[in-house]
């Protein structure tokens, strides 16, 4: 009896150690690095010589978002609008220097924009935008545990190893008790 409760329990830490090296789907999309997303962060980028801010769109899985309206907007409150093209692509025309707000879908991104001549050697040429980012690292529905294969799994092993360590047991008694 003292056996298989043993191994029982041990196949149960198995199992548990296998489910924190699984990797999670939502895990693996991680964005593009330049100027992604609502980090918080502010991006220093370089108008172009005629004065536009140049981009692209994509979505969590890095695929272009084509025809979605991307706006630019300065602090002092001027903006410039622009829609993405079919590979994401957008370019936002006659900006001006300073602290703007990049904005598409849900998604906002902070930037300070530099002319051509004055940008650090660090501002970027093009931004990069994640928008639809509807997934939050760690955060599932509930009802996808029941989807999960491991979940299925340790439900039938379950399954078998509560009735056969039950009836075990029952076969510990001493006879005549």
């Amino acid at each position: 009896m003292r056996k298989q409760l043993r191994f029982c329990r041990g196949v149960a830490v198995s199992l548990a150690c296998v489910a924190w090296l699984l990797p999670v789907r939502e895990v693996a999309a991680i964005p593009p690095a330049t100027g992604v997303g609502a980090s918080g962060g502010m991006v220093d980028v370089r108008l172009d010589q005629r004065g536009a801010v140049c981009g692209r769109l994509l979505d969590v899985a890095g695929r272009p978002l084509a025809d979605r309206p991307v706006i630019l907007q300065h602090t002092e409150g001027a903006s410039r609008a622009a829609q993405s093209d079919a590979g994401g692509g957008f370019v936002l025309q006659h900006v001006s220097a300073g602290v703007h707000r990049l904005t598409a879908g849900d998604q906002t991104l902070n930037c300070r924009v530099w002319t051509h001549a004055a940008a650090p050697p660090s501002a970027t040429d093009q931004l990069t935008l994640v928008a639809e980012h509807s997934i939050v690292r760690g955060q599932q529905p509930f009802s996808a545990i029941f989807t999960n294969p491991l979940f299925i799994g340790l439900v039938i092993a379950a399954a078998i190893a509560i009735p056969i360590a039950v009836h075990n047991s029952q076969n510990d008694r001493p006879p005549g008790s």
